[in-house]
């Protein structure tokens, strides 16, 4: 399970939570496609 919590442009806090069997065979990308969609969604849009 990974949780995660990201502040939009209003203030407002949006929290994210995936919960993934740890023996899926695409756990490794999955995990990395989360990461980079709560990085990108972090950063202040220009």
């Amino acid at each position: 399970m990974m949780s995660s919590s990201v502040v939009d442009a209003d203030g407002i806090v949006n929290y994210a939570t995936m919960i993934l069997r740890n023996d899926n065979p695409r756990f490794a990308q999955v995990v990395e496609e989360y990461t980079q969609s709560i990085q990108l969604l972090s950063q202040k849009p220009e």
